[in-house]
């Protein structure tokens, strides 16, 4: 048991990312997906369910209703019952870093068709969190995350360039993320094999606070939707 768990944290620390998969919960994630369809159909004034998610909220970001957008994203990722979920990683973290581990903050990425308002460029997160040491957690939320829909693509290893300081960021508007592009990233991208975060439904991925990371072009017909959950170690 000490070996599987060693060679977990080997791979883990080796290539900067390792993806879980088949283990979360499957009634807890129908919970999860139940709130979601709950919280945005009240923000969005109007009845949001798997057969429409994507179409509802498209109409949303093609009218620039980027408040209401926001206000459901917030009322979704900072819910009691979204925030609880995150035991379940917390305690599989635990387990396998043999750490203690807190969480820090919640969120949820959004793949949009046609647009690139929420997509992040190559970054790490250790910019956004300089003064805490951190792991991160991503997993598909109503469907499936793969190339085609946009999913994260990951420089495999590139964790092991530590915290790259000198970086650009890149905001293209007010309503836009930003991310802090790090000056040498032509050179990181010749150097690292890139690779792409594909995940079913139950899989998630743990991801170093200095892997390279970003946002891929959705190119299918619907939304892609990804809960994040971040920890510090303690």
């Amino acid at each position: 048991m000490n070996q599987k768990k060693n060679k977990f944290v080997e791979n883990y620390h080796n290539n900067g990312f390792y993806i879980v998969k088949k283990k979360i919960p499957l009634k807890q994630q129908n919970e999860l997906e139940n709130l979601f369809f709950s919280i945005y159909s009240k923000k969005l004034k109007s009845n949001i369910n798997r057969s429409n998610y994507s179409k509802k909220i498209l109409e949303a970001e093609k009218n620039k209703n980027y408040d209401e957008l926001y206000l459901a994203f917030q009322s979704y990722t900072k819910h009691k019952k979204y925030l609880k979920f995150s035991d379940f990683f917390l305690k599989f973290l635990k387990n396998k870093f043999r750490k203690k581990v807190k969480l820090i903050n919640s969120g949820m990425a959004i793949g949009l068709n046609n647009s690139n308002r929420t997509s992040y460029k190559w970054h790490q997160e250790k910019p956004y969190y300089k003064s805490k040491k951190t792991i991160h957690i991503q997993f598909p939320l109503l469907s499936n995350c793969n190339k085609k829909n946009g999913t994260m693509s990951i420089l495999k290893g590139s964790n092991k360039e530590g915290f790259l300081k000198n970086t650009i960021n890149i905001k293209k508007g007010k309503k836009f993320v930003n991310s802090q592009v790090p000056k040498n990233i032509k050179h990181l991208i010749k150097k690292y094999k890139e690779v792409s975060i594909d995940m079913q439904r139950l899989d998630f991925t743990i991801f170093d606070e200095n892997v390279l990371h970003k946002t891929n072009q959705n190119y299918s017909k619907k939304i892609r939707l990804a809960s994040i959950y971040r920890f510090q170690f303690i």
